[in-house]
């Protein structure tokens, strides 16, 4: 379910962007269309991003189990239940690789023999984002802070599965 007040906050965003694209495109501002191209490329790694997590746990959580997608603006988060620690993990860590799973299908754009002139930047700048989101894996907050705590939680698990079948 989403709420109105996403809704709201979204389409106001939406709305200064796009008005922003159309005006750069008309007026031939070639940097305030790069800069709403921007924006545009951000929100949708934003939505690419959580959209990983959530497809992941889709995948791995049991059918019955409960999440609710929270966006405020454009901050937005998955609210569920945890899994165990290796599927949790895999939750976690599909965010910030989904954007780059995005990227594949911009590489042949790459190497397309006619492609317009401004192609290859877009694609750059997604690459660029794909790779942000990627590292966020590695900080010590949020999708990283769940990757490291699934890791290690597996890992005891494991350990006591060792400790417990060798006695």
């Amino acid at each position: 379910m989403v709420s109105s007040h996403w809704a709201k906050g979204q389409a106001r965003w939406a709305a200064v962007v796009s008005m922003s694209l159309v005006i750069g495109v008309v007026t031939g501002l070639h940097s305030l269309v790069a800069v709403a191209t921007g924006g545009l490329l951000f929100a949708l790694a934003v939505l690419v991003h959580e959209a990983g997590h959530v497809v992941a746990y889709r995948a791995l959580a049991p059918l019955d189990a409960p999440a609710i997608f929270v966006v405020r603006g454009m901050r937005c988060h998955l609210v569920r239940m945890r899994l165990v620690p290796v599927s949790d993990g895999a939750v976690a860590l599909a965010g910030p690789l989904a954007p780059a799973a995005m990227a594949i299908f911009f590489v042949p754009l790459l190497f397309a023999d006619r492609v317009a002139p401004w192609l290859p930047l877009v694609c750059f700048a997604w690459l660029a984002l794909a790779l942000s989101h990627a590292l966020c894996a590695a900080l010590p907050f949020g999708d990283g802070t769940t990757i490291r705590e699934s890791w290690s939680l597996a890992r005891a698990e494991r350990s006591t599965r060792q400790r417990s079948s060798t006695t």
